[in-house]
């Protein structure tokens, strides 16, 4: 049996963070396509066998034909709408990638998103192969600023933290999908509201297993989250920069 390796790529977001009048910053264009096709094309760069699934906002999916023959983009993937949180969105696409797979315990899933462009393909074979090793795979760098913890305490107190006691996750990361399906089953059966402390993938994994936690691997510095106006403002230096680097 050979192993399948599926890929989710969140783009159903609203990108509220960003100005940009009416569309998601997902579709606002990047060297002239919109930015979520970038994630695409490095995939099926990195894997061309993969099994691309790609969320999108309920009222993008029956637009999206049309956004694909106007930009002639022509490499094959599924779409689905997303849910009402990144958390929704991300289970629906496993649940259904699940009724696909023959071998659950061994098929592979990357979950990425779509507000993340600068991803090449040797970076996801990079995680794929660790993620063949140690059954999960999470890109991360180091933190350049410092750090304050406002939590603790009273209204006023806050406290600096050691920075290097933490990293800052990014993704594709890459998960056995019975292993992840499980966790993010487990989190959104309960139908309990998201826990504070569970951003991404790996969290929700280390939620729920006994296991050892996400294994994790050296990510890009300019592997940047396209977030707010000045990060779509400055991608077009980040992605000559992406250009040049391993």
């Amino acid at each position: 049996s050979t192993m399948s390796h599926f890929v989710i790529i969140l783009a159903a977001g609203k990108g509220s963070r960003l100005n940009n009048g009416k569309i998601p910053k997902q579709f606002l264009e990047l060297r002239n396509l919109p930015m979520v096709m970038h994630s695409i094309i490095a995939f099926n760069k990195a894997d061309p066998q993969a099994k691309i699934y790609v969320a999108l906002p309920t009222k993008y999916i029956q637009e999206w034909p049309e956004i694909c023959k106007k930009y002639d983009f022509s490499i094959k993937h599924k779409i689905y709408a997303g849910g009402r949180r990144r958390l929704d969105t991300v289970s629906i696409g496993l649940k259904k990638i699940y009724q696909l797979s023959s071998f659950p315990k061994q098929d592979l899933v990357s979950i990425h998103d779509s507000a993340r462009p600068f991803i090449k393909p040797e970076f996801v074979l990079e995680l794929i192969n660790c993620a063949k090793k140690s059954s999960s795979a999470v890109p991360v760098i180091k933190l350049k600023n410092s750090l304050r913890n406002i939590g603790i305490g009273q209204p006023n107190s806050s406290f600096g933290q050691d920075r290097d006691d933490y990293v800052i996750t990014q993704t594709p990361q890459v998960f056995l999908l019975d292993e992840i399906l499980e966790s993010y089953s487990h989190l959104v059966g309960a139908s309990i509201e998201q826990p504070k402390k569970i951003f991404d993938d790996a969290a929700v994994y280390d939620h729920l297993k006994n296991t050892p936690a996400a294994h994790i691997i050296d990510g890009r510095e300019y592997n940047i989250k396209i977030t707010t106006d000045l990060d779509y403002f400055i991608c077009e230096k980040v992605y000559q920069f992406f250009r040049r680097e391993k």
